[in-house]
């Protein structure tokens, strides 16, 4: 199976064509020495697994259009590898809205904090923040405190959530602006 990436990870389908090979290997050794096939496997699938750094330039790298939105579990799948996930955690039962300088431009000044989860298969990676602004009509990476400056890391995963492609019109009408 070859996934074909459009922005995101360039050599996805060489490391799945590796893996179903080793898959092969594995299966043939153990028919012949089950000992030999289980140092084997764990040596040879250990060389060609995820690592946090692949994973988050994967992701930083990626672009809106790699991304499947299923709106009931609030989660975007990443389509050329799909064990990549990025999920909305619901919100609580006290949920707490805020308003700051940058939020009064948008017709609804009051805004809440979206915690979102990075997932490779059922491990949580990270988890970042967003300001959902406007009636959730954009999440908004939020500023440094004091300033009006968004970090390119968080403007980068902000992105990758963007299915209403309005993020950077809410960032310029909330005077922000995103660092080097």
């Amino acid at each position: 199976m070859f996934f074909y990436s459009t922005g995101g990870d360039e050599c996805t389908p060489r490391r799945t064509a590796v893996k179903q090979n080793l898959v092969k290997l594995i299966q043939f050794a153990k028919s012949h020495n089950p000992d030999y096939a289980t140092l084997m496997s764990t040596k040879l699938l250990k060389d060609t697994s995820m690592t946090y750094d692949h994973l988050m330039t994967t992701i930083l790298k990626a672009g809106r259009k790699d991304w499947i939105y299923h709106d009931p579990q609030k989660t975007y799948t990443f389509k050329p590898d799909l064990d990549i996930q990025i999920r909305i955690r619901p919100d609580g039962p006290n949920r707490e809205f805020f308003v700051e300088d940058w939020t009064k431009a948008h017709a609804q000044p009051q805004a809440n904090l979206k915690t979102f989860d990075i997932y490779y298969r059922s491990s949580i990676i990270e988890s970042f923040n967003l300001a959902s602004v406007d009636e959730a009509k954009a999440h908004i990476p939020l500023p440094e405190p004091g300033s009006n400056k968004i970090s390119r890391k968080d403007y980068q995963l902000a992105t990758q959530v963007d299915a209403a492609n309005s993020l950077d019109s809410y960032i310029q009408r909330s005077g922000l602006k995103i660092q080097g």
